[in-house]
């Protein structure tokens, strides 16, 4: 999996807009690589596939600790898209994302948390 560079927008007073296209063989893999980074591993991932299923992963850090983020899937259209709510444990953003994974017919996946 590769992921290109994130691009930012600002579409109103209250939305910023992150996108990336990630090179990816499924669309989980391509959600989960969203969060990845060279610094943690993934060690906990419960995903339910439905609408309301709920979402639940934990990335570690060799000195930080664990990173844990919450959800529940919104809208679910396998393999093509997926909508859900997104919280980290230690929230700094003041309240829930919104991530929508779409995956091209090129397997490039199209993400963006707003």
């Amino acid at each position: 999996m590769s992921i290109d560079a994130t691009e930012v927008t600002r579409p109103s007073d209250t939305e910023i807009v992150a996108t990336r296209k990630v090179l990816a063989g499924t669309l989980i893999a391509a959600a989960l690589t969203w969060w990845l980074n060279r610094v943690r591993t993934l060690v906990h991932c419960d995903v339910g596939l439905k609408i309301g299923g709920a979402l639940r992963c934990v990335w570690r850090h060799a000195t930080c600790g664990d990173m844990g983020m919450s959800g529940v899937q919104r809208h679910v259209v396998p393999p093509r898209r997926l909508v859900h709510t997104g919280i980290f444990d230690q929230d700094r953003t003041a309240g829930e994302t919104v991530v929508t994974t779409v995956r091209s017919s090129s397997k490039a996946a199209v993400l963006s948390a707003a």
